[in-house]
C-alpha cells in the first residue's frame, strides 16, 4: 500500500509543470482558413483569415505583417474589417497594391489572441503562444500591370485578306474571355462568336458570314471593357495605363467576279400560292438599291416593279445576297407570272452587273437578264397564318408603352381580324375598342395600341381567334395564342455614395492609395469614370490630379482608381462625384458627393540587423515605434514605415538579454531613396543561467513537492501500540512514567 502510494504521488508530482500550462486541445484559437493561396494573386486582393473563435482585434493588427523580402508591411498599410458574428474573420486590405510578380509571406505572430484572452495554438497542441503557433503562408502575385495586344491576325494594315478570314487577338497574359467578346467592336458590322485558346491569352471571333470583298474592316477593342482574368483593363496605347482602346484594320480581297443568281422562287411549275413572295439569292452581297430597281413582274396585261411590294434583305454565305419581295396584293388567280432582273442594273457593290447566263462575264440586258415563270393556283384555298409577333412570345422586360405588332402569311381582311384579337392580363381584356389598329401596305401586318398604358411587372395574354380571314375568306380555322411579361416598375430613386476607402476625414493615407467609393446602386460605368475628379485640396487653390486604372466590382456598386502618380507627403486631397455620375437606369447624382483625406507624413523604411557577436539571430521580436516585426533567417528586421522621431528599438529573444537601442528617424538621416533608414547591426547578449521565470517556477514546485511528500509520510506512519492496564493499577506508583506515543516502546 505505502510503496504505490508513494509512487502515485511521484507521477503526479512529475506532471505538474505541465499540468500547470497545458489546457484542452480547442481551447485556444486558431486560423481555420486564409487566403489569398497559389499564383496569380490579384496585387489589390484582401488577406483575409477564418478564426475558430472570436478574436481581439487589436491583437490580431499588432501581430500581423506582410514581407516581401527584407520588405515589411505592418497592420497600418491595410483597412481592416473584423466580423463580430460567425463565421469570425479578419480581413485586410491593402490601401495600395502589392507589387507585382512578388513572392509575398503573410505573418500572423502567436502573440495574437482571442476575445478571452487566450493566445494563437496554430500547431493544435493544447498551449497557446508557443513560437510554433505562429501562422505563416505565401502567396505569388500577378504581373500588377495592364494586358496589351501582341498582335492580331490579320495584322493592322494587311491587304488582300481573304473573305472567309476570322480574327484572332493575341495578348500577353491571360485574358477574361467574356469582357474582351463584349469589348469588340467591328465596323461594317458583322455577326460573330468568340472563343478562347492558348491559355486564353489568344481570343478568337470566327464570323457568321463571308466578309464583303474590297472593303476596309476596322476593328475597335473597348479598352475600359477588355479585362485580364485578375480585371485589369486594357492597355490599349502601351502607356503603362488601363482603359485605353487597341484599333487596327485590315482590307479584304478585291472581287473579281460577276454575281451571279444561285437560286429563285416561287420556281417554275404550277399552283403557286397567290399570296407568296419572291426571294432571289446571289452568289455574293448586292447592291440593295440596284436590284431593287432591276426587279420586275408580270401577268402578261399588267406589270408591276418595285413600288408594288416590300423588300427585305438577309444574308446566307454574304451579307445581303439574299432578297425577299413581298407584293402589297396578291397575285391574280390562274395567271402565269414572269418575273425579270434586269442584268443591266442589277450590280454587286464593286460594280460587275449580274451574269445572267452564266458565262463569267457581265453582258448587260437582255443577254444576262435573269427571268422565269409560274402558275398561280385557280382559286385560295390555304388558311393564313401568323408568320411572326413583337413583342415575341415569352418576352420579358417590356415596355409598358408597348404597341403590339402582327405579321401574316398574305394579305387579310381587317374587319375579321380586328374582332378577333384580344389582349389580356388576370384584371382585364382589350379588344379593338379599346385601342387603335394600324394596318402596313398590304394588309398582312397590322399594330395594335392600347388606349391605356399597360401594368409593371404584369403578365399579357395576346390572342386572336380562328375566325380571322384572308381577303379571300378562308379563316385562320385554329386560335393564336402569345404572351409576355413587362418590365418591374423602374428604378426612379437617384443614387447615392454610400461609403469611401478612405474614409472621409481619414489621415495617414498611403501615398499610391488605391480610392474606392460604393454606391447604393449600379452604376454607368462612363459616366460615373468621367465625372470622378482628385483634387490637392491643401493650398488656398486646389488643383486637379490625374486618376486612371478605373475597376469597377461585378454588380457595378464599387468604382476603384488610383492616382496617375504618388501623392505628396501631408497633404489633403478631395474626392469629388459631379452630378454626371449616373445609374444603370440613366439616374444622376443629385448633388456633388465629395470626401477628404490626408496623406501620412513623411516616414521611413527603417532596417536592421540583429546578431550575436556577429552572427546573425533568427526569429527575435523586434519592437519600433509600436509596431511590431520578426527577423528572418538572415537575422534582418525592416519596418514599412516610421514616422519623424526619436523612439526606443527594443529586440528580445529567449536565451538572451532584452536590448534596447535609441532610433532617430529623419529625412536628413535618410539613404539616398530619401526614405529608408538603416539602424545596422544590434548585437544581443546571452543570459548565462536559468532564466528568473523558469527557477521561479521551479521553486514553486519544489515547494509543492516538500508539503505533498510530508503529507504522505505522515499518513504512512504507524499508528501508536496499545497500552494494557497493570493488574494491580491501583496499586501503582503515582509517579510512574508511561512512553509517550511517538517514543518507541520498551
Amino acid at each position: 500500500m505505502s510503496s504505490r502510494v508513494l509512487a502515485g504521488v511521484l507521477g503526479l508530482l512529475a506532471a505538474l509543470p505541465i499540468a500547470a500550462v497545458v489546457q484542452g486541445a480547442g481551447l485556444y484559437p486558431e486560423a481555420v482558413n486564409w487566403s489569398p493561396r497559389g499564383t496569380n494573386v490579384p496585387t489589390e486582393a484582401p488577406i483575409q483569415i477564418t478564426w475558430s473563435e472570436q478574436m481581439n482585434a487589436g491583437s490580431v493588427e499588432a501581430a500581423f505583417s506582410v514581407a516581401l523580402g527584407n520588405q515589411t508591411w505592418n497592420a497600418t498599410a491595410f483597412q481592416w474589417t473584423h466580423s463580430t458574428v460567425p463565421p469570425w474573420t479578419s480581413r485586410a486590405t491593402p490601401r495600395s497594391p502589392f507589387p507585382g510578380l512578388a513572392s509575398i509571406t503573410v505573418l500572423v505572430l502567436p502573440t495574437a489572441r482571442d476575445s478571452r484572452g487566450y493566445a494563437l495554438d496554430q500547431d493544435q497542441d493544447g498551449v497557446g503562444g508557443e513560437p510554433t503557433d505562429r501562422l505563416e503562408w505565401t502567396f505569388t502575385s500577378e504581373s500588377g500591370v495592364p494586358p496589351r495586344v501582341v498582335n492580331t491576325t490579320p495584322s493592322d494594315r494587311a491587304t488582300n485578306v481573304l473573305v472567309t478570314t476570322g480574327v484572332a487577338l493575341h495578348f500577353d497574359e491571360a485574358m477574361n474571355v467574356p469582357s474582351v467578346d463584349l469589348a469588340f467592336h467591328v465596323s461594317p458590322t458583322m455577326p460573330y462568336t468568340s472563343s478562347g485558346g492558348a491559355n486564353d491569352t489568344t481570343v478568337w471571333f470566327a464570323f457568321g458570314l463571308y466578309l464583303a470583298y474590297g472593303t476596309t474592316y476596322s476593328v475597335r477593342l473597348a479598352g475600359a471593357t477588355a479585362k485580364d482574368v485578375n480585371g485589369h483593363p486594357l492597355d490599349g496605347n502601351g502607356d503603362g495605363m488601363g482603359g485605353d482602346d487597341y484599333l487596327f484594320s485590315f482590307t479584304t480581297e478585291p472581287d473579281r467576279d460577276a454575281p451571279r443568281v444561285l437560286d429563285a422562287t416561287p420556281a417554275t411549275g404550277g399552283n403557286v400560292s397567290v399570296t407568296a413572295d419572291v426571294a432571289v439569292r446571289f452568289s455574293e452581297g448586292m447592291d440593295r438599291a440596284s436590284v431593287e430597281a432591276a426587279l420586275a413582274y408580270t401577268d402578261g396585261a399588267t406589270t408591276w416593279n418595285r413600288t408594288a411590294g416590300a423588300f427585305l434583305w438577309s444574308g446566307r454565305t454574304f451579307q445581303e445576297d439574299f432578297v425577299t419581295f413581298n407584293p402589297d396584293a396578291n397575285f391574280p388567280f390562274a395567271s402565269v407570272i414572269t418575273v425579270t432582273l434586269n442584268a443591266s442594273l442589277a450590280r454587286d457593290p464593286a460594280g460587275f452587273g449580274l451574269d445572267g447566263n452564266g458565262d463569267n462575264a457581265s453582258q448587260g440586258s437582255p443577254v444576262d437578264d435573269v427571268t422565269w415563270s409560274f402558275t398561280t393556283e385557280a382559286a385560295d384555298s390555304t388558311p393564313p397564318t401568323v408568320r411572326g409577333i413583337a413583342p415575341a412570345g415569352g418576352a420579358i422586360g417590356v415596355f409598358e408603352t408597348t404597341t403590339l405588332l402582327i405579321a401574316f402569311s398574305e394579305a387579310m381582311d381587317r374587319a375579321s381580324v380586328e374582332a378577333a384579337f384580344s389582349l389580356r392580363d388576370l384584371i382585364r381584356t382589350w379588344t379593338k375598342d379599346d385601342g387603335t389598329f394600324t394596318w402596313g401596305r398590304g394588309d398582312d401586318a397590322v399594330e395594335y395600341t392600347p388606349a391605356t398604358t399597360l401594368s409593371f411587372d404584369t403578365s399579357y395574354l395576346v390572342g386572336l381567334a380562328g375566325s380571322a380571314k384572308d381577303v379571300n375568306g378562308n379563316a385562320m380555322g385554329g386560335p393564336f395564342l402569345s404572351s409576355f411579361r413587362t418590365r418591374p416598375q423602374p428604378d426612379v430613386t437617384p443614387p447615392h455614395v454610400l461609403n469611401t476607402i478612405p474614409a472621409d476625414g481619414e489621415t495617414g493615407v498611403a501615398r499610391d492609395p488605391v480610392l474606392s467609393i460604393s454606391f447604393d446602386d449600379a452604376m454607368d460605368g462612363p459616366s460615373t469614370e468621367s465625372a470622378i475628379s482628385l483634387a490637392n485640396a491643401s493650398g488656398p487653390e486646389q488643383y486637379l490630379v490625374s486618376i486612371g486604372d478605373f475597376r469597377w466590382d461585378g454588380a457595378n456598386h464599387t468604382v476603384s482608381f488610383q492616382s496617375s502618380a504618388s501623392l505628396d507627403w501631408s497633404r489633403t486631397y478631395r474626392v469629388a462625384v459631379g452630378p454626371g455620375a449616373r445609374d444603370d437606369a440613366g439616374l444622376a447624382l443629385e448633388t456633388t458627393f465629395s470626401f477628404s483625406f490626408r496623406t501620412a507624413p513623411w516616414s521611413a523604411r527603417v532596417i536592421g540587423r540583429v546578431a550575436d557577436e556577429g552572427i546573425t539571430v533568427a526569429g527575435a521580436i523586434v519592437t519600433l515605434a509600436g509596431q511590431t516585426t520578426q527577423t528572418d533567417d538572415n537575422g534582418s528586421f525592416a519596418f514599412p514605415s516610421v514616422p519623424n522621431g526619436t523612439y526606443d528599438l527594443t529586440v528580445a529573444k529567449a536565451g538572451y538579454a532584452m536590448t534596447k537601442v535609441s532610433v532617430t528617424v529623419s529625412q536628413r538621416d535618410a539613404a539616398a531613396d530619401g526614405t529608408t533608414i538603416n539602424v545596422g547591426t544590434v548585437e544581443l547578449r546571452r543570459v548565462e543561467g536559468p532564466s528568473p521565470a523558469l527557477v521561479a517556477a521551479s521553486l514553486g514546485a519544489a515547494a509543492v513537492a516538500v508539503l505533498l511528500v510530508g503529507l504522505v509520510l505522515r499518513r504512512l506512519r504507524p499508528p501508536p501500540p496499545e497500552m494494557e492496564e497493570p493488574e494491580d493499577y491501583e496499586d501503582a506508583p503515582d509517579d510512574e512514567e508511561f512512553p509517550e506515543a511517538d517514543e518507541e516502546p520498551f
